[in-house]
């Protein structure tokens, strides 16, 4: 994991001077592409800093451990502790940024709520449906659209 985290923060400073360079601007569809990749990557690098320091600090510790000097194996013992804690949660956390990207993440969708048969209950339950979705959207400040809207006779709005 250590290797592949290497990487991706190399790849991610690599790809941060490509942005910055002045010949970029000139060619736009190359630029977004670079700066959606950027994007997904500077989820993952700070995570993965972090991971490598505290790695590297656990071993460092550990060939601390194998010295003669009592005290100091004493204070390395209980940062050890903290530091496989540590270690363990930013794994997890890691494995979860590193699980590749749907490439349909980004696009728009249409949902289509019918009511089908069922009658007035499935009326109900269809308007229920739709606003469930609605206030998903509104909640997680996605944007929405209504393309086009059917009542049922005994659903009509009063006027």
């Amino acid at each position: 994991m250590l290797d592949k985290l290497k990487n991706i923060i190399k790849e991610y400073n690599e790809l941060m001077e490509q942005i910055s360079s002045p010949d970029i601007m000139s060619d736009i569809k190359k630029y977004t592409l670079l700066a959606r990749q950027e994007k997904n990557l500077s989820n993952i690098v700070p995570s993965a800093k972090e991971y490598i320091k505290k790695y590297n600090q656990l071993t460092e510790d550990e060939e601390i451990l194998k010295g003669d000097d009592k005290e100091l194996k004493d204070l390395v013992k209980d940062e050890i502790v903290e530091l496989k804690a540590d270690i363990s949660s930013l794994t997890k956390d890691l494995k979860i940024l590193l699980l590749p990207k749907d490439p349909n993440d980004n696009r728009n969708t249409i949902l289509e709520i019918r009511s089908g048969t069922g009658g007035n209950e499935a009326a109900l339950f269809a308007e229920d449906l739709f606003r469930m979705y609605l206030r998903y959207c509104e909640n997680n400040k996605l944007k929405h659209e209504i393309i086009s809207s059917n009542y049922n006779e005994e659903m009509m709005p009063k006027t």
